[in-house]
């Protein structure tokens, strides 16, 4: 039985592959010491691969948010940055976190966003 194979680009897709099953065989870099660019997955149960279904634009936030971003390009309530310039937001209307990459935006949950802005929820509850 051969595995089947698949590739991510974001640290995030490859969680949530790790989370369906998947198991990480390998990461991508430039150089020892960069991000990873690219991770290469194996689904090795036999039987038909478990994936997930990304949100269409119209099932993510509300409506609030998602014509602030249309309009504006984005939502009033920016949280901070990571490394990448990838930003985080949050909807002052539905709380929806939002990620803002080069090439998009999207939903992310709170677990998400706690992982990859660690820092803007340690300095909140430092000053709550």
């Amino acid at each position: 039985m051969s595995a089947q194979l698949t590739k991510t680009h974001s640290q995030r897709d490859t969680d949530r592959l790790v989370a369906a099953g998947w198991t990480l065989k390998s990461e991508f870099r430039v150089a020892p010491n960069d991000e990873p660019y690219e991770y290469l997955l194996a689904w090795e149960h036999g039987g038909e691969a478990a994936y997930w279904r990304a949100k269409t634009w119209d099932e993510q936030g509300c409506e609030v948010c998602r014509q602030q971003w249309l309009s504006k390009g984005e939502i009033p309530n920016m949280l901070g940055g990571a490394n990448g310039g990838v930003l985080l937001y949050r909807c002052d209307t539905c709380g929806t976190f939002w990620e803002e990459t080069t090439r998009e935006a999207h939903e992310i949950t709170e677990a998400e966003a706690r992982k990859v802005f660690p820092h803007l929820f340690q300095e909140a509850e430092n000053h709550a």
